[in-house]
């Protein structure tokens, strides 16, 4: 469900193991559009991170290399929290409640003993909680922004299978790797200077350096100060560049450098594995449809969906109210229904809220790129399905190749189109 890996257990690490930097005089390091970040802030981070970073056991790159890399994902943090203010992108307490609690049992605590366990180390709870509802909006901003938007085209699925996107048997990899950016505006000199880059990273991974801590050293990407890691992926949830450099190479070995439009890559492979999935999982559902236009606001289409909802509630028949109100003229035709849907079937906004309820509840209003709906999960069954399994599959690692693509273009456009001044030496 969340985007950034190890979202809530980082956080729990990074306030777990950090303590209040005593400084005599805080000064501002770094300028973000109307915001600033201040060294108090950088050297809090800086000190949790080392503790993160002993914690798994990999080697720190010197600390001028750590400030520069964890200084940027401060910076790219902040743009996008900015940019989830313009967006009216908010967490309720109850949610945030719900994450904290989802932290404690990660780490097989009661919310009391996340609380002392804190306490022990200074850190307020209410900081801690600010830190989880950051991660939390900067995902919101990834599925309304990034993954909401992807549409995947029949067309598409039909060619991405016909490469062999899809398969049950096909080879998964546990993946690192290391970005070095190009702006989307950079002159020639500009990319020589990032290849020249990308080729000293390289070296030195010829050289024995690790390549956690060549990510850490090298890598623009968020992800860099965790090794770059980007987990366990099929090739065809990665781009498509990436898919015959990985096959390539061996558990434990690095590829050759690779350049895109966003910059010059470098993949490792921590481990590899078969993937044997036979069947899916489906689930029988039914949907009441609001289209927004010029004539029905996103607030009354979401205001309407709420009056309905709390009519079925009370009793009123999900079907009946379906017939008669549903833009969706196929489905309201059937009482809402849209069958039995295979993972992938539908565009994410719909299937992340659908999975998350169990048979026979009913959804708070969802936006998605149709419009806002109400949603009932009427029944769930395993089934093994041959073809149909394979575009399922196909469909949802498509969507997450296109996210991670977009989300990162995204990331560079935000970047590029904002006011930063570095002031740390």
């Amino acid at each position: 469900m969340f985007r950034r890996f190890g979202l809530f257990l980082t956080a729990f690490l990074f306030l777990l193991c950090s303590t209040a930097y005593a400084a005599s005089v805080d000064r501002v390091v770094a300028i973000v559009n109307d915001d600033v970040i201040t060294q108090i802030e950088l050297e809090n981070r800086l000190t949790g991170l080392y503790a993160e970073i002993k914690a798994r056991g990999a080697t720190a790159p010197p600390e001028d290399v750590v400030r520069k890399q964890l200084l940027e994902r401060m910076i790219n943090d902040r743009l996008q929290l900015q940019a989830a203010d313009r967006l009216g992108i908010d967490i309720s307490e109850q949610e945030l409640d719900a994450a904290v609690m989802t932290v404690a049992q990660n780490n097989k605590m009661t919310l009391r003993q996340l609380r002392e366990a804190l306490a022990q180390q200074g850190i307020t709870y209410q900081v801690f909680r600010e830190s989880i509802r950051t991660d939390m909006v900067i995902n919101q901003i990834f599925v309304r922004r990034i993954r909401n938007s992807v549409i995947v085209t029949e067309e598409e699925l039909d060619d991405f299978i016909d490469k062999g996107g899809g398969r049950a048997d096909a080879r998964e990899y546990d993946v690192s790797h290391i970005l070095i950016r190009v702006p989307e505006t950079a002159n020639a000199s500009e990319v020589e200077t990032a290849r020249r880059k990308a080729e000293e990273a390289k070296s030195r991974l010829n050289q024995g350096m690790g390549f956690a801590e060549a990510a850490a050293t090298f890598s623009d990407a968020p992800d860099a100060l965790e090794g770059g890691r980007l987990g366990w992926r099929e090739p065809r949830q990665l781009p498509e560049l990436f898919t015959q450099a990985l096959s390539a190479v061996d558990v434990g070995q690095s590829t050759d450098i690779l350049q895109s439009a966003n910059g010059f890559h470098i993949l490792h492979v921590n481990d590899a594995r078969g993937a044997n999935e036979t069947a899916v999982t489906q689930t029988l559902v039914r949907h009441i449809l609001m289209r927004t236009d010029e004539f029905l606001s996103d607030d009354e289409a979401e205001h309407r969906l709420q009056q309905l909802r709390e009519r079925i509630l009370n009793g009123e028949e999900f079907s009946e109210l379906a017939r008669i109100h549903s833009d969706d003229t196929l489905s309201a035709a059937k009482g809402g229904e849209l069958g039995w849907v295979s993972p992938g079937e539908v565009v994410p906004a719909f299937e992340d809220v659908m999975q998350q309820l169990q048979p026979g509840e009913i959804s708070q209003p969802v936006q998605s790129p149709f419009g806002f709906h109400i949603i009932e999960v009427l029944d769930r069954r395993q089934k093994n399905m041959g073809e149909e399994a394979t575009r399922a599959r196909a469909r949802a690692q498509l969507v997450a190749q296109k996210s991670d693509e977009r989300y990162e273009q995204w990331l560079r456009r935000l970047r590029d189109e904002s006011f930063v001044e570095i002031l740390e030496k």
